[in-house]
């Protein structure tokens, strides 16, 4: 070698040695920067959790006194099916006007004829406690009639709600108890309250351990710790009657990005239909002792057992009331399909459709995690277990299912959250994108 090639060599060299040093100070300072920007982002959450917390207990209690208004205390949110109630019982001393709701909400565990406190939903925080009712929404005119003949609705004037009903009852609380309803967003409303128990509800958020779909019994519980900003962006189920799904990208910024018309409603229609059941309960009795594979089509039923082309159990279903085609050739006449076993059918079906419809929008959006809530998943564990199942099978395992402590609840903390504007994040701050959706 020349000694101009070694020259050459020895320049080109040392500039790839500059380049590299350069890159790695770019490096370095882009490390920094985004640090500085998670620390900033840190402290910014830390002041304001904190502020959170010292003004939302002295916040029922200062508007309540100045006005004489219980109602900021109070938050509503009327489904189609269930209303939910969520009251603040502030334990300050200098608050005298808690006393008669207070010993009212206390007293019992069960008002009139459909409502119920969940006791073990009860949380303390800070100088009060938040308690979780729960009524038929059928019973609306009842439970206002019920407000009056205890004279609880001399310390409210207005009262935060969200839900359709909040629209439809209305004219009712106005000619029944004189309380004005104050209407706010279902969805902003829902958001608002969940963010708030992901924040202040240690044991909120939890997955499950060991799915099988073919169990009745309650699965484990694995608590798991909500951490911010981490958390975001996350996809939220929200199963009532129907389905609605959102992707909430920040706490003051969420998007409805799909639903779907099958939910809740759906699977208590069609268990009317095919069972003598009355009520959501007793659909949820029956399913216990169900048993789907004598409706359901499964692989095994076609290929004779596993699937290997496909990759397919031979437990996988292949088509939901599949079976029900031709009854004759796949039922024994001495085990017929009983009531339980439509129930169980119908339960997995709308729950894995549910699972399914997420899991592809989380994977569309990179989504970190979908987190399921409504109160179509109270007390109904084989529903939650299938939409565990479903999210690890549609995700090939990369993705948990998420579940709530307080599901269903999480829009009436957040009207309870709106009507007192010492508490969370100003409703302003909330932005809603108009998207089409599938319902």
């Amino acid at each position: 070698m020349s000694g101009e090639e070694n020259a050459l060599e020895s320049v080109l060299k040392e500039i790839k040695e500059i380049e590299i040093r350069e890159l790695e100070r770019q490096k370095e300072s882009l490390r920094d920067r985004e640090r500085m920007h998670s620390l900033r982002e840190k402290l910014f959450e830390l002041q304001i959790d904190t502020s959170r917390k010292a003004s939302f207990a002295m916040g029922c209690v200062e508007l309540s006194q100045k006005e004489e208004e219980m109602g900021n205390c109070i938050g509503l949110d009327i489904g189609g099916t269930l209303a939910k109630l969520v009251f603040f019982d502030s334990h300050s001393e200098n608050n005298q006007k808690f006393g008669r709701i207070s010993q009212f909400v206390r007293a019992s565990e069960y008002y009139g004829k459909s409502g119920q406190r969940i006791e073990n939903l009860s949380f303390k925080f800070e100088e009060g406690t938040f308690h979780f009712i729960l009524f038929l929404s059928t019973r609306m005119t009842n439970a206002i009639e019920l407000i009056v003949a205890n004279q609880l609705h001399k310390s409210v004037t207005r009262v935060t709600a969200s839900g359709g009903g909040a629209i439809k009852y209305t004219p009712e609380f106005k000619k029944i108890a004189n309380i004005e309803v104050v209407a706010e967003g279902e969805l902003e409303c829902m958001v608002r309250g969940l963010v708030f128990l992901l924040r202040h509800y240690d044991n909120e958020l939890y997955t499950l351990r060991d799915v099988d779909t073919r169990s009745s019994a309650p699965p484990e519980r694995i608590a798991v710790r909500s951490t911010f900003p981490s958390m975001f962006p996350f996809i939220v189920v929200n199963i009532g009657s129907g389905v609605s799904i959102l992707n909430v990208e920040s706490e003051s910024r969420f998007e409805r990005v799909s639903g779907t018309a099958l939910g809740g409603g759906t699977y208590l229609g069609l268990c009317r239909l095919l069972t003598k059941c009355q009520s959501f309960e007793e659909a949820l009795k029956l399913a216990e002792s169900g048993d789907s594979h004598k409706i359901d089509l499964l692989v095994g039923d076609i290929y004779g057992g596993r699937c290997d082309a496909l990759d397919l159990e031979a437990a996988t279903v292949a088509a939901c009331f599949g079976k029900m085609i031709a009854p004759e050739h796949h039922h024994d006449p001495t085990d017929p399909v009983r009531p339980q076993d439509y129930a169980l059918a119908l339960l997995k079906m709308i729950s894995f459709n549910i699972g399914q419809i997420a899991n592809l929008i989380a994977k569309q959006l990179q989504a970190k995690h979908i987190i399921f809530a409504g109160n179509f998943l109270r007390h109904n564990s084989i529903a939650q277990r299938t939409l565990a199942y479903a999210t690890r099978f549609w995700s090939l395992n990369q993705t948990e299912a998420y579940f709530l402590s307080h599901e269903g609840f999480c829009g009436a903390l957040g009207a309870l959250l709106y009507s007192n504007p010492l508490s969370s994040v100003p409703p302003q701050l909330f932005s809603r994108k108009r998207t089409q959706s599938l319902c």
